[in-house]
């Protein structure tokens, strides 16, 4: 049933280049009637995404969604930087902007392609594209080898859906994991945890799940350390910890945030001014 659902979207796409040529105004109304999505903030209605199933755990949870539409209009993606860091922005699309590039995705051939993942392989890293329309989401993954290099043209496309783009910081929170670690390199790249945080990874990691970050000062400093794309150790005390930090609506995995902050993780106490220290 859902094969022939798919195989119905992409006489649809099909249809609607025929009709290109006729008159715009029935074209558009055609498109708005075509594809329906859920416009909830927090449904992924497009995604361009890869996974290295070779990483651990906490690279995984980490790492951010190449590009992915949400249902709002919400556009999220990673832009790689020199220092082969990366940059998570966000930008907002219209509804008209979206059925275009949909469009275009169907037409691609989106409905036709097929799987190219197999067990026992030696590869890892899995490319995927998903598109979810009518409640019928469906996604391709493959190692690579896209049909006309779909997977490259389709990201470049979600990047530069909106001209305009501010950078994700996470002022409004996200949720903290650590992970102890039985050793680490003291001669290569580690951080010490900073004395000014009122909590310890220690009490993290003894909590088994993951614990809410509310401050913004705190979460921006978390956010900055997953960005590197690298599994740095974090030492407090000569313990070493790795972390990951997911913000909602952001990354792949993350819960919801929560509806009460009263076991939230404390937040940084004021510093003190000119007038407390002559006190």
């Amino acid at each position: 049933m859902r094969k022939t659902s798919w195989l119905i979207l992409l006489f649809v796409a099909i249809w609607l280049n025929a009709c290109g040529s006729g008159d715009s105004n029935n074209t558009n109304e055609q498109q708005q009637r075509l594809f329906e999505w859920d416009h909830s903030s927090d449904f992924v209605l497009f995604q361009v995404d890869v996974i290295d199933e070779n990483l651990p755990e906490p690279i995984i949870a980490n790492t951010i969604p190449l590009c992915t539409i949400y249902g709002d209009g919400r556009l999220v993606f990673t832009n790689p930087t020199a220092d082969n860091e990366i940059e998570v922005l966000e930008s907002r699309l219209n509804d008209a902007d979206i059925r275009s590039f949909i469009e275009q995705v169907i037409g691609r051939g989106f409905y036709s392609w097929e799987d190219d993942v197999f067990n026992n392989s030696d590869l890892n890293r899995i490319e995927s594209i998903s598109l979810n329309l009518y409640a019928q989401p469906r996604t391709v993954e493959r190692y690579g080898d896209w049909p006309n290099n779909s997977f490259e043209i389709l990201l470049e496309d979600c990047r530069n859906l909106s001209p305009q783009r501010a950078l994700v910081i996470p002022f409004n929170g996200g949720w903290l994991r650590a992970y102890p670690l039985e050793s680490y390199d003291r001669t290569g790249e580690y951080l010490e945890w900073p004395r000014r945080i009122p909590f310890t990874l220690e009490e993290v990691a003894n909590s088994g799940s993951p614990q809410w970050v509310s401050d913004p000062t705190i979460a921006a400093y978390l956010w900055n350390i997953i960005l590197t794309q690298r599994p740095i150790p974090i030492v407090i005390r000569d313990q070493a910890f790795l972390i990951t930090f997911q913000v909602p609506g952001i990354s792949r995995t993350s819960p919801p945030p929560p509806t009460d902050l009263t076991n939230a993780l404390p937040t940084l106490a004021p510093l003190p001014t000119e007038e407390d220290e002559d006190n």
